[in-house]
């Protein structure tokens, strides 16, 4: 009996430092992963500002053009305009999700993918239809040039959140990448828009005249 119980206390005290070891490593990874996000804050902060900033200059840009967007041969453009807006409002999520304080890789990679994923999605449907539409100003090849760089970008954004709720969360340095080809190829796409869609009115002005 005494063995028995002598046994069964060692067994219980094995279990309890295999639970603490566990727990501490959790914690140990817990802790590594929030340092890691923090050294990264001035990185989410510059990189969400950057985008608001070029989305509020999208929507002054088209708004110089709306009469002409809504027209059914600048279809293309319009698409082009609303995933290059998606791109910048993407960025402005993911970074204002990074600066949120005390997350896990697990709940940080499921957010990432599901965002992802669903814009990925979005401008897939879009740009199915896009790609078909031509202008004189706009080629087909200039649309799927404009849209293959989000497409790019949203398939990495869902391939680095499934790292990371993983646990491999060295693969955040990708979102340097992602967020520098979103925000570059969507400034472009709307100094585009805007010079294009200027082109198109002032020729017609002057065929009317």
């Amino acid at each position: 009996m005494i063995a028995a119980a002598a046994g069964s206390a060692a067994r219980s005290v094995v279990a309890a430092m295999v639970d603490t070891a566990a727990t501490g490593d959790r914690i140990r990874t817990l802790a590594e992963f929030r340092r890691f996000v923090d050294s990264w804050h001035e990185f989410y902060l510059m990189a969400g500002t950057a985008a608001v900033t070029l989305a509020g200059l999208l929507f002054i840009a088209l708004s110089l053009h709306m009469d002409v967007l809504v027209e059914e041969r600048f279809k293309a453009l319009l698409v082009v305009a609303r995933n290059t807006l998606g791109s910048f409002v993407l960025v402005l999520i993911v970074s204002l999700m990074m600066l949120v304080p005390d997350q896990s890789p697990r709940l940080v990679g499921t957010l990432m993918t599901a965002f992802a994923t669903v814009f990925l999605i979005l401008m897939l449907r879009e740009a199915l239809g896009a790609i078909h539409h031509h202008h004189e100003d706009f080629s087909r090849a200039q649309v799927r040039r404009r849209l293959i760089f989000p497409l790019v970008g949203y398939a990495m954004l869902v391939l680095v959140g499934l790292s990371v709720r993983a646990g491999v969360i060295e693969m955040l340095f990708l979102n340097i990448s992602i967020f520098c080809m979103l925000l570059a190829n969507g400034t472009w796409s709307a100094w585009d828009i805007m010079v294009r869609v200027g082109r198109a009115k002032e020729r017609a002005k002057r065929e009317g005249a």
